[in-house]
Formats: structure tokens, sequence, C-alpha cells
């Protein structure tokens, strides 16, 4: 007779216990699995700040181009836009998306 391949294959291993909305309920707030389910969550809105953001410098990027075309005394508005975009611009070294 062989070890059970998993949790469910083992004696007195039932059905687990589900939410109202279909997800399979954590069997106590301690375990591993709930520890785990909260990091995903606290990942997946991390994710979405990250989002965000890259969408808001997107569109600071786009302003600052755009800038380069407005009616200013002495070229101002061109020299700020100039300025705005070396500032997005990440330390030498680093890629242009942040990652490592």
């Amino acid at each position: 007779m062989s070890a059970p391949r998993s949790e469910n294959d083992a004696k007195g291993a039932g059905t687990p216990e589900r939410t109202a909305d279909g997800h399979v309920a954590p069997r106590d707030p301690t375990t591993p699995n709930a520890t785990i389910r909260r990091q995903l969550e606290q990942i997946l809105a991390l994710r979405e700040t990250v989002i965000q953001q890259q969408a808001a410098l997107g569109r600071v990027r786009a302003l600052a181009a755009d800038m380069r075309t407005w009616c200013s005394p002495r070229g101002l508005a061109a020299d700020y836009a100039d300025r705005l975009l070396a500032a997005l611009e990440p330390p030498d070294g680093q890629p242009a998306d942040g990652t490592r």
C-alpha cells in the first residue's frame, strides 16, 4: 500500500468547507494557508498600486512632452519640460522599467 498522494487521499479527509462565494474556506486563521492568502492579497494590492503609479508617470511624461510645444517667454516651458523629463529618468545603471 502506497502513501497518500495528497491531503485529499488521506483517511478522514473530507471535502473542504467553502465560503458563500465558492472559495475554499481556511480551516483556521492561523494556518500557513491563511498567512499565504493574506500575503497574496497584499501582493495583489501592491501590484495594482504599481500599475496605477506607472500610468500616472506615463501621464506626467506625456504632459512634459506636450509642454515643449507651449508658447512661453524665453522658452521657459520647453526648459521646464526638459528638466521634468530628465528628473523622471532612472538613475544611471538602472533599467527604465524599475526592475533590477
